[in-house]
Order: structure tokens, then C-alpha cells, then sequence
């Protein structure tokens, strides 16, 4: 335990690294536009997506929940990338760069 002046280790104040109320409302924002964009996927491509890149499914795991091969669940998450960089795109009016940070994990 850190007691005075025996540690450096132990900070001299309280850090709070939760977001501000501004930063949470913009976070939320973002993940209801990103939702109503993916919602406009084909049905394949949106459940594959929603697996892999949503609940954070693996390759594998994707590919026993839907019966498909990995390739072809590859192929799908490359395709809904594609999409949603699109309509985001075209929707926000944004930079291919902004957009593609949101899929970096």
C-alpha cells in the first residue's frame, strides 16, 4: 500500500480516465451512426460483419456460426469494410484516413 512520502509510484492526485459527458455523447453519436450505416448492409454481409467486427468473433468462430468457409467469411468482412467506408463516407463527408481509423483496432 502507498502511505505518505513513501512511494513515487503512487500519484499525488486522483486520475479519472473516464470520458467527459461531451466525449461520452460524441462516442455515442458516432457508434449510432456506424449502427444505422451498418444496418444498410445486404443480411450477409451485416451478420458476418456484426460476428467478426462487432462481438469480436475470430475467423474461425464466424465461420462455425454461419457454415461458411473462412475464405468466404474473409471476403465478407472485406466487403462490408468497403460499404460502410462508402456510405460513411459519402454520409459525413469525410476523409477515407477518418474513416479507416474507425476500423483499426
Amino acid at each position: 500500500e502507498c502511505q505518505d512520502g513513501e512511494s513515487d509510484d503512487c500519484p499525488a492526485w486522483p486520475v479519472d480516465f473516464r470520458p467527459n459527458p461531451e466525449q461520452a455523447c460524441a462516442a455515442m453519436e458516432a457508434k449510432q451512426i456506424v449502427e444505422s450505416h451498418v444496418e444498410q448492409l445486404s443480411s450477409c454481409l451485416r451478420s458476418t460483419f456484426r460476428l467478426r467486427e462487432i462481438e469480436g468473433l475470430s475467423t474461425k468462430e464466424t465461420r462455425k456460426v454461419l457454415g461458411l468457409t473462412e475464405n468466404v467469411v474473409k471476403s465478407r468482412v472485406f466487403r462490408a469494410r468497403g460499404e460502410l467506408t462508402k456510405s460513411l463516407r459519402q454520409s459525413l463527408q469525410i476523409t477515407s484516413q477518418d474513416v479507416e481509423r474507425c476500423f483499426v483496432k
